[in-house]
C-alpha cells in the first residue's frame, strides 16, 4: 500500500514538473492533406487518436489532424501518407515525451470521403475510437486493441471488427457478411442487417436488432446474454443452444423441439433454411 503511494506520489510530482517546464502553455494542432482523383482503397493506421470518417457530397478527400497538446510536444504528432494510385496509406506517429506523458484534448484524424464507394477500408488503432458514417463500403476491416467502434448509415459487402476491451456499436449498417469479436466488450445493433453473421465476446453482451434473418448466424460469449431479434420472424429456421449455466428464450412459432432444456435447446422450423447457433458459458439466450 506503501509503494502504491509512492508511485502516485511521484506521478503527480512528474506532471506538475513537466507542466511547469511547459509553463503550462497550449497549442493547438492543425495539419491537413487534400487528394484529388479516385481512390478505392484506404488504409489508417493510428496509435492513441480516435479515427472519424465520414461521408460528403463534394468531391476531393480531406484529412485533418487536430486537438490540443502542450505546446512542446507539437512536433510529437505527425501525420503522414502513401498514395498509390488508387490506394491511400494514413499514418499518425505519436512520439513520447521526455517524461513518457503527454496533454492532449480532443485529439481526432477527421476524414472526409466523397460519396461514392470503397473497395478495401481498414483501419487499425490502439487504444483510440473509431467512428464510420454513411459510407458504401465493399470490405471493411476495423480493429482496436481497447477502444470502442461504432458505424452509422454504412452499406457493405464484407464486415470484420475486432476489439479487444472496446464496446461495438452499429446502427443502421448492412452487411452480406459480418466478423464481429471483443474480449471484454459488448456488441449492439440497432437496425444491424448483418447477413451471415458471427459473433463473439468474452464477457460483454450481444444484442442485435434486424430486420429479418438472411443467413447462418454463429453466437458465442463466456459470461454475456445473447439477445438477437427481428422485425419479421424466420420462416425457416434451424436453431441450437448450449449452455453450462445459462437459460434459454425462445420466442418463435411453429419452432420443432428436439431437445428443449433451460441450458440446451435444439429446434427446426419448416425446412431449417438458416440455422442459428449459440453458446454461451455463463449466459442466456434470448430470441424474437
Amino acid at each position: 500500500m506503501e509503494l502504491i503511494l509512492i508511485l502516485i506520489i511521484a506521478m503527480v510530482g512528474i506532471t506538475l514538473l513537466y507542466q511547469r517546464s511547459n509553463g503550462e502553455k497550449t497549442y493547438h494542432l492543425h495539419k491537413q492533406e487534400k487528394f484529388a482523383g479516385e481512390i478505392k482503397n484506404l488504409q489508417v493506421e493510428s496509435t492513441s487518436v480516435d479515427v472519424e470518417v465520414v461521408k460528403v457530397d463534394r468531391e476531393g478527400w480531406s484529412v485533418t489532424l487536430s486537438g490540443t497538446i502542450y505546446e512542446k510536444d507539437k512536433e510529437h504528432f505527425t501525420l503522414s501518407h502513401d498514395r498509390q494510385g488508387g490506394n491511400l496509406t494514413l499514418r499518425v506517429n505519436e512520439e513520447k515525451t521526455r517524461f513518457g506523458i503527454q496533454m492532449r484534448k480532443n485529439m481526432k484524424l477527421f476524414i472526409e470521403v466523397p460519396a461514392e464507394t470503397l473497395g478495401s477500408f481498414m483501419i487499425e488503432t490502439s487504444s483510440a475510437d473509431i467512428d464510420v458514417e454513411g459510407l458504401r463500403i465493399n470490405h471493411s476491416t476495423l480493429t482496436s486493441s481497447s477502444g470502442d467502434v461504432t458505424m452509422a448509415d454504412v452499406v457493405q459487402e464484407n464486415l470484420q471488427i475486432q476489439t479487444s476491451s472496446g464496446d461495438v456499436l452499429l446502427k443502421r449498417v448492412q452487411s452480406g457478411n459480418s466478423d464481429i469479436h471483443t474480449s471484454s466488450g459488448e456488441l449492439f445493433g440497432e437496425k444491424f442487417n448483418y447477413g451471415t453473421g458471427v459473433f463473439g465476446s468474452s464477457s460483454g453482451e450481444i444484442r442485435i436488432q434486424a430486420a429479418k434473418m438472411l443467413g447462418d448466424v454463429r453466437a458465442s460469449t463466456s459470461s454475456g446474454d445473447i439477445r438477437l431479434f427481428y422485425e419479421e420472424e424466420p420462416a425457416s429456421c434451424k436453431l441450437d443452444y448450449l449452455s453450462n449455466s445459462g437459460e434459454a428464450e425462445i420466442n418463435w412459432t411453429c419452432l420443432d423441439y428436439e431437445v428443449k432444456k433451460d441450458n440446451e435447446v435444439r429446434g427446426t422450423k419448416a425446412d431449417g433454411e438458416y440455422h442459428l447457433t449459440a453458446e454461451t458459458s455463463s449466459g442466456d439466450l434470448k430470441v424474437g
